[in-house]
């Protein structure tokens, strides 16, 4: 994981140059790993969608490589605990991670902080930004989620990589959960390696934006990938919400891209 402000800024101008995001420094999400648990495990691991698995939470930076992962946490948790239960989440809130400073977005003066693409599932916080509810959303805000979306998309492009690439991971690991652990981080590190040492062997794999905005969606998805976690978030504060707000402004103004109009 990035130790200095100055790697944090890299990965940030790797999502402004290659995802218009500017002020982003990584998209997380995060997974089930299915495995066989003893019986007298009973249902500690056993998750909503009736199986037995650990979390893996991973944030990934604008070119598909995982920067943080977290493996372990029992499937069952679902309430929100699985991110703030995580090491990241606890530098998060001591501010020990060494992000850069707030800084206006291009265009703009009012500073923000530097950011964590995520989806519906995770909770809007100061660093965390995720989309607005579906229900009655403005023509701005509908933007918005557009955008989001097509930052966020690198860290599902990870995992579908991950899975079809390391397919140990898509049936029920019969194992012990610390050698299931052992595995899914022997799977990110490999995954990490591959994306140094040959760049270029999943282009083919991954999403493919057009030249009109339209997406080619990346061979993973026609395969089985893994299940996604399910959270539930708490209410946000009103200066989370204002941080957003200041992201929709910019995506339907300065920052604007030429097809996001008619994307929604």
């Amino acid at each position: 994981m990035p130790s200095t402000t100055k790697e944090w800024e890299e990965i940030a101008k790797e999502f402004y140059t290659m995802w218009n995001i500017p002020n982003t420094v990584g998209a997380l999400d995060g997974k089930h790993i299915v495995f066989r648990a003893p019986r007298s495990a009973g249902s500690h691991y056993y998750n909503y969608k009736g199986t037995h698995s650990i979390v893996l939470l991973a944030i990934v930076n604008a070119n598909y490589k995982f920067i943080y992962i977290d493996v372990g946490t029992n499937g069952r948790i679902s309430d929100g605990g699985v991110f703030d239960g995580c090491d990241f989440a606890c530098a998060l809130e001591a501010a020990t991670l060494h992000l850069p400073s707030d800084q206006p977005l291009p265009g703009m003066t009012e500073p923000v902080p530097h950011v964590i693409l995520a989806d519906a599932a995770f909770p809007l916080q100061r660093h965390i930004l995720k989309p607005f509810p579906f229900k009655s959303m403005t023509r701005e805000q509908r933007i918005f989620n557009y955008r989001l979306s097509r930052g966020r998309r690198v860290v599902e492009n990870a995992f579908g990589i991950l899975a079809n690439r390391f397919r140990i991971l898509l049936t029920p690991i019969n194992l012990s959960r610390d050698k299931v652990v052992l595995i899914t981080q022997s799977c990110c590190a490999l995954h990490n390696f591959i994306k140094i040492e040959a760049p270029n062997i999943v282009l083919n794999e991954v999403d493919e934006e057009l030249s009109d905005g339209n997406v080619q969606l990346g061979s993973w998805r026609n395969r089985t990938t893994l299940q996604s976690v399910n959270l539930r978030s708490g209410r946000p504060t009103n200066a989370n919400l204002n941080i957003r707000n200041i992201f929709t402004t910019y995506f339907n103004n300065y920052g604007q891209v030429p097809w996001q109009n008619n994307m929604i």
